[in-house]
């Protein structure tokens, strides 16, 4: 409901209950992907051409069996949505080889997303690049949960198109400019540290900042089978469009733009944006939302995500002691 009011495009992927987590992620495990989704697509999705879509966020062959994986891609194609699934992650990529045994069960298509890809080899990217497959490359979580270094400069080498996420917002801001330089940063990090280990000094930079531009446009517009509506600015697309400002003291004064919004804007730059060519933001602010509204929801699901869980009384205290704001936050 939440992403509906937004006003935003949205594809909505359809995971597994939290509450049955440890009977679900486990190479052990003879669960299935929930069949509520087909509910779910019926009662919510019914419309490809509608804002918010669906897609499956499946546990995939390196945290389910690959007969579960299968049946869950095949529940996917079923209802024509894309599967996307975390792959490569630390010391699962090398001991599962997921996706090589999906391969070799003829499982590949270009229908199926693969969300890090840290670990695992250079061959499998090849298998989905050559599957026609995609992958989510999230540099500030892989980098801090132990995942691995982000595989930008090696998805390059065998023909796959990096696109940018977040993955774990709790942990880290939702912020695709920063996962923008984050991506600038390790890939040529990683190369220059060759030169260093040789005892030299690289003399250009190895990934230019508009091929960074496009792995967060055009590329995530193309893994998500939405190219044809958005991702770049072109007659007789859709007309999802993000203005910048220019005259802010970290933008001023513009020599370069696509390296302006790759190495030095913020989403504080962001002055409007345009959904299906309605205007969702202007002059910075959110165009009819009651942001009162907004913040009393969230403390309202925070609250009772507390009480479901059933933490100790005293777990938690006010943000600010000695008044009697109703926010709470973590006593240590």
């Amino acid at each position: 409901q939440g992403l509906q009011e937004s006003g935003c495009r949205v594809v909505f992927a359809y995971g597994t209950g939290l509450k049955n987590a440890a009977a679900y992620w486990s190479q052990e495990s003879t669960l299935t992907h929930p069949e509520d989704a087909r509910r779910v697509r019926s009662q919510y999705f019914s419309s490809d051409d509608q804002l918010v879509t669906m897609a499956l966020a499946i546990r995939g062959a390196e945290f389910s069996p690959l007969d579960i994986t299968r049946r869950d891609i095949e529940l996917a194609r079923e209802l024509g949505v894309i599967a996307s699934m975390h792959i490569g992650v630390g010391t699962n990529g090398p001991a599962q080889r997921a996706i090589t045994r999906m391969h070799e069960a003829g499982l590949l298509g270009p229908d199926l997303n693969f969300v890090h890809g840290t670990t695992v080899t250079d061959d499998e990217l090849r298998m989905v690049a050559d599957s026609g497959g995609s992958i989510s490359i999230c540099p500030e979580v892989e980098m801090q949960m132990g995942h691995g270094f982000p595989p930008i400069n090696r998805c390059l080498a065998v023909g796959l198109r990096p696109t940018l996420g977040v993955d774990v917002v709790v942990s880290t801001g939702g912020d695709m400019f920063a996962q923008m330089k984050a991506a600038v940063m390790v890939a040529r990090g990683l190369v220059n540290d060759t030169f260093l280990r040789r005892n030299e000094m690289p003399e250009k930079l190895n990934l230019p900042v508009d091929e960074v531009l496009k792995f967060a446009t055009i590329d995530g517009a193309r893994a998500l089978k939405l190219d044809h509506k958005v991702g770049s600015l072109t007659p007789g697309k859709e007309a999802d469009i993000v203005l910048l400002r220019t005259d802010t003291i970290n933008q001023v004064p513009l020599v370069n733009p696509v390296g302006t919004v790759v190495l030095t804007a913020n989403t504080a730059n962001v002055d409007t944006v345009f959904v299906r060519g309605q205007a969702v933001k202007r002059h910075g602010q959110l165009v009819g939302v009651d942001m009162n509204r907004l913040r009393r929801l969230a403390q309202d699901s925070l609250e009772y995500v507390f009480s479901t869980w059933g933490l100790p009384e005293g777990a938690w205290e006010p943000l600010f002691p000695g008044t009697t704001d109703k926010k709470l936050a973590p006593t240590g």
